[in-house]
């Protein structure tokens, strides 16, 4: 079985993308304001204001994520949105998810924490999906 290498053009908008929904988001509008009084309740102020550097790696993490999440949509051969969108959830859930999890565990990252982040990662899963499968 030969496999189609991703569309880089799109995995690369994939990532801006994940840039802009991550800035709305984390905003105080949204959940900024949450997220951040469970960064200060942990102990981890410095966490809570992010730097050039964090953006630059957040940008990079989100490349190498949508590029994966493209590679595994043409591997499966979804050409659907909804296809596409399936297989976005069972990596986000096989992957993402439960990864995000041991923060809870071993971290003690607050939950309410876990599931602003999780519900992201979600939202950009299922945007990728459907986006990634339609754009090769």
């Amino acid at each position: 079985m030969q496999v189609a290498h991703p569309n880089i053009l799109a995995v690369i908008i994939m990532a801006l993308v994940y840039m802009g929904i991550g800035g709305l988001w984390y905003s105080k509008g949204l959940f900024g304001k949450m997220w951040a009084e469970c960064c200060s309740h942990h102990g981890k102020e410095k966490e809570c204001s992010p730097s050039t550097k964090c953006y630059i790696g957040c940008l990079i993490v989100a490349f190498i994520t949508a590029y994966v999440l493209a590679y595994f949509i043409n591997m499966s051969q979804a050409v659907t949105t909804g296809e596409g969108i399936k297989v976005a959830l069972c990596a986000w859930i096989g992957f993402s998810a439960t990864t995000m999890y041991s923060g809870v565990i071993w971290g003690k990252k607050p939950l309410k924490a876990y599931f602003i982040d999780a519900g992201f990662t979600l939202v950009m899963f299922i945007i990728w999906g459907a986006i990634l499968t339609n754009w090769r």
